[in-house]
């Protein structure tokens, strides 16, 4: 369904007699945010944390939909999940207009169109009529996982050692180490350091130009010596 599109309920509007019943009409509008999901096109996105453990070792997560179903879903022991990595679930995005066996009165909070109880009010809204439109199918919901790593020193020196006995060691240095030099590396937000450096460039930038300006006037007076 897309933005500013009517459902019509026929024959459901005030009754006179001697007069046919007009119509009721809704306007479907479409906010902007939701808390978990966000809409594109027919399909929906949300994300999951997932704990490290959880993403190396398998995970069971559940996802409270918008008609507040709960859905699990499982990984199996082994099948790793990388930070960033999307997961689709077939058909559980934003549902058929026309089709008389997907519920369509879900009540949409935040991100999607409010349909403010319609079926207690008007019936089954597969009575309802659309505009036919065969570009609208079935969506997706597509979760993107984000793991969680461990906080600094939670995790003593007996389970490092115990982690860097059971997974896969990393590949071999190309050169010789001895000829290598060692740096120490700091943790940084990207955004503040970006933030920061570009507002040091700026405040070095107008240095050497007053300084240059200042150099500038001394050569012309040497010049003129």
């Amino acid at each position: 369904m897309a933005e500013n599109e009517k459902v019509v309920f026929e024959g459901m509007a005030d009754e006179k007699p001697g007069v046919q019943a007009g119509d009721v009409v809704f306007v479907l509008q479409l906010k902007q945010k939701h808390s978990v999901f966000q809409r594109k096109g027919r399909d929906l996105f949300c994300s999951k944390d997932i704990s490290l453990r959880d993403a190396l070792c398998g995970a069971a997560v559940t996802i409270t939909h918008l008609d507040k179903r709960v859905l699990l879903i499982k990984t199996e022991p082994g099948e790793v999940i990388k930070p960033g990595e999307f997961r689709c679930i077939d058909n559980e995005g934003m549902p058929m207009k026309s089709n008389p066996f997907i519920k369509v009165s879900i009540c949409l909070i935040g991100l999607l169109w409010l349909f403010c109880d319609l079926e207690h009010r008007f019936g089954d809204l597969t009575h309802a009529t659309y505009p036919h439109d065969d570009r609208f199918a079935q969506g997706n919901l597509y979760v993107e996982f984000s793991v969680v790593f461990p906080t600094p020193k939670a995790m003593t020196p007996g389970a490092v050692e115990a982690l860097r006995a059971l997974l896969p060691a990393g590949d071999s240095m190309d050169e010789d180490m001895e000829d290598a030099e060692e740096h120490n590396m700091r943790t940084v937000d990207i955004e503040q350091e970006l933030r920061r450096r570009k507002e040091e460039y700026q405040r070095n930038q107008a240095y050497d130009s007053d300084e240059d300006e200042g150099m500038g006037g001394q050569r012309v007076q040497c010049a003129q010596q």
